[in-house]
């Protein structure tokens, strides 16, 4: 059992013979199978909060997020496989909770909040070098699924430069991590925690009320815990008479894939820590027309992922295969389900 669904959308498509359509386009969502994941057991996973602890957090917001990471640490899953790491920066950055599995943290609960309840609010904003310690710990749980929550009320500040971070981002992608960058309140800046996320393959979400904090992470937390694998790559295949020319993310990101195109018929796209809210990926394919009413077989998806450091690649159900067919009249075209 696959511990994906990967379903073509449409599963056919109909072009009109003798009216010079050649080109095709599908759209191929990517969503956990839970079940599947149930019966596989638990996959080595590392959460890193990553939270800012500068002086514009004082008061309410402060106090929301130590009672919200309290809460997620009485409700981190029972199993040694699933480790967490809380680290908080201002102008400088600590490792409040090192790497630590959540049962060791279930042991000792009382004492792992007591250390959230001595955080204060102190200092500018340095984001990167927050970062820098979920980096550290990435490096050295290289079979693990590798999340980090970024989360602040600011922009970077001090003598660590915007770039510097980005560059630190670039090093958790390049390590298998996915960044979630979160700003609450209304005076973080929108363009940086954007560009911290989407190098990585995540998102960036506004908390509009600290209020929200709990609840937010709490959800969040659900879905870290519903992440199959990593490194996960879609290999998309057509036979000869058909070209791949453009594949990209339209969701949860809008970019391009960064795609390696093994001909103009195999393309090896790269999707990263796919989550519970799933990916879509646009394909679009020229071809020779054929007979109509003959419908072919255009595009056959494959995938290859990584879970407890092995790799695995898995041959998909005939359902994600999409297809094209020629038709005689227009109005034999289906219409387009939006997806």
């Amino acid at each position: 059992m696959s511990l994906f669904f990967v379903t073509p959308h449409p599963v056919e498509t109909q072009l009109l013979a003798g009216a010079n359509q050649t080109r095709a386009d599908f759209v191929f969502d990517v969503m956990p199978n839970t079940d599947a994941m149930r019966a596989a057991g638990s996959a080595h996973t590392i959460w890193s909060l990553v939270l800012d602890s500068s002086g514009s957090m004082s008061g309410e917001k402060m106090r929301a997020l130590k009672e919200s990471v309290k809460q997620i640490l009485a409700n981190l899953p029972r199993e040694a496989s699933f480790e967490i790491q809380v680290v908080a920066f201002h102008t400088y950055a600590r490792e409040i909770i090192e790497p630590t599995r959540a049962t060791d943290i279930h042991s000792a609960l009382r004492r792992a909040q007591n250390r959230i309840d001595e955080l204060k609010a102190e200092g500018t904003t340095s984001m990167g070098r927050g970062l820098e310690f979920a980096l550290k710990a990435f490096e050295k749980r290289p079979d693990a699924i590798r999340r980090v929550l970024l989360l602040s009320d600011g922009e970077q500040q001090g003598d660590e430069p915007i770039e510097r971070v980005y560059q630190i981002a670039q090093a958790i992608n390049s390590a298998g991590g996915q960044i979630e960058a979160w700003g609450v309140g209304h005076q973080w800046n929108e363009n940086e925690l954007r560009k911290i996320a989407q190098l990585t393959g995540g998102t960036a979400e506004v908390v509009p009320s600290p209020h929200e904090i709990a609840d937010d992470i709490d959800a969040l937390l659900e879905d870290v815990k519903g992440t199959p694998a990593q490194d996960v790559n879609l290999i998309f295949r057509t036979p000869k008479m058909y070209e791949i020319l453009e594949v990209k993310q339209v969701y949860p990101n809008i970019a391009p894939a960064q795609a390696d195109k093994i001909s103009p018929q195999e393309f090896i796209i790269p999707l990263g820590t796919v989550t519970g809210q799933g990916a879509k990926i646009l394909v679009r394919i020229e071809g020779v027309e054929r007979p109509a009413g003959l419908a072919v077989r255009a595009i056959k998806p494959e995938l290859r992922y990584t879970r407890n450091g092995e790799t695995v690649s898995e041959e998909l159900a005939a359902s994600a295969n999409a297809f094209v067919k020629w038709v005689t009249t227009p109005s034999e075209i289906q219409p387009r389900d939006p997806v």
